[in-house]
């Protein structure tokens, strides 16, 4: 539910911003317009670099809880030390301060001082030192640590092996990959924006101004010109539609990010989401099955867990299975949550006696193929995006640079 109310409040955000930019456009025609462009890069820039700090601010936190349990020391001091540890000092927050008002004036007064990460990190010390377990803490405190770390915790303190847990987390945190990708992933549609606004603006501006002069002349324009007219005539004429299509893209990442089941049964990303939440599902049996928990069990206590709508469907769906007198591994297949060619695996795993060890080496499997496959049609495409976005760029360059040629060849001739 919290989650279905953080992508409403984006996408309330979303229509808002688009109504105001529709408002300045139709108030200062397209100088509104490039503005506008210019800051929706910088904000985008700013977005990008905040995420990534916060990502590696979670790396830092997670290695600390790690260590510190490894070395069976006292979580709370831990933390303590580490903010003590932080840089600080008068000149710092003036710097900080200042950058902070010229991305949004008085944010750094009104949120950032009293809910930065280290402010969080000491809320999330005074919830330990008042007796809450790690995995109730990393809960209520969700900007310090990820939903696999928050599940890693969880499964760790039922097991009583959270520094494995954690360092499984650190190890396989998806995040990574996809901090790795997203520019690759913004920079086309970054760049297509960028060449619709700008055949607008030739369209209102320039192309007018080129046909009358080839008019006054006598001389037709390129042919490559003509192309280009109709379609920055076409742009201008349907512009609302590029208007929705972004609106379009924004609401579909929205619910993508914030729905389990949209992101389950979309086609392409669904079934590497399906991969990542096997794998998890098999890590967590591995880890709940090494501790001598039965198979009941271990299902009933992973259905208790945040793991996404769909998740705990299929969690559900396979206890039921089980505790109906079905095969574990056949129950697993039925509702999904194992791939067909890993039950033979399952099958000789539990006539050998060596089950959770199996588990664990098909999730470990399943993760670093779902990686590689993600990395491998990233690297394919986004190259491919690069050089047909440089050959429409060219295309336009040369239909602007055509009538120039054209006309000094004819008035020479």
């Amino acid at each position: 539910m919290n989650d279905l109310w953080k992508g409403l409040a984006i996408l309330a955000l979303w229509i808002i911003g688009i109504f105001w930019i529709l408002m300045l456009m139709l108030a200062f025609g397209f100088g509104a317009l490039l503005v506008l462009l210019v800051l929706f890069a910088v904000y985008g820039w700013v977005t990008y670099t905040f995420l990534y700090y916060r990502y590696c601010r979670r790396g830092e936190l997670l290695n600390l809880l790690a260590g510190t349990v490894e070395g069976g020391l006292p979580l709370t001091p831990a933390l303590r030390a580490y903010l003590q540890d932080r840089p600080r000092g008068g000149m710092r927050e003036f710097w900080i301060a200042t950058l902070l008002f010229f991305v949004l004036p008085g944010y750094y007064w009104i949120w950032h001082k009293r809910n930065s990460f280290d402010c969080k990190v000491e809320e999330l010390a005074q919830l330990l030192e008042r007796g809450a377990p790690l995995f109730q803490a990393l809960q209520a405190m969700p900007a310090l640590a990820s939903r696999d770390t928050v599940l890693a915790a969880a499964i760790g303190e039922s097991t009583g092996q959270l520094a494995r847990c954690l360092r499984g987390a650190n190890q396989r945190r998806t995040s990574t990959l996809w901090m790795e990708l997203i520019p690759q992933l913004v920079y086309p549609f970054a760049m297509l924006l960028v060449i619709a606004t700008l055949l607008s603006f030739m369209g209102y501006f320039i192309i007018p101004k080129f046909k009358r002069i080839f008019d006054d002349f006598g001389v037709s324009l390129p042919a490559a010109t003509e192309m280009l007219i109709r379609q920055s005539e076409f742009v201008v004429r349907y512009g609302y539609l590029v208007v929705l299509g972004i609106q379009a893209c924004v609401v579909l990442a929205v619910v993508l990010v914030f729905s389990s089941t949209a992101r389950w049964f979309f086609p392409g990303l669904g079934e590497v989401y399906r991969r990542a939440v096997r794998a998890h599902v098999l890590r967590m049996l591995s880890l709940l099955l090494e501790t001598g928990r039965a198979i009941p069990e271990s299902l009933t206590l992973l259905s208790g867990l945040p793991l996404g709508h769909m998740a705990l469907k299929l969690l559900n769906r396979a206890k039921a299975e089980v505790e109906g007198g079905h095969p574990f591994a056949e129950s697993l297949l039925k509702v999904g949550l194992l791939p067909a060619n890993m039950l033979p695996l399952v099958h000789a795993a539990e006539r050998a006696g060596n089950l959770p060890w199996a588990l664990g080496e098909m999730a470990e499997s399943l993760y670093h193929r779902t990686f590689r496959v993600i990395q491998r049609i990233v690297q394919f495409i986004f190259p491919l995006i690069v050089i047909l976005l440089g050959v429409l760029v060219g295309l336009i360059v040369i239909a602007l640079f055509m009538p120039l040629v054209k006309l000094i060849t004819e008035l020479s001739g």
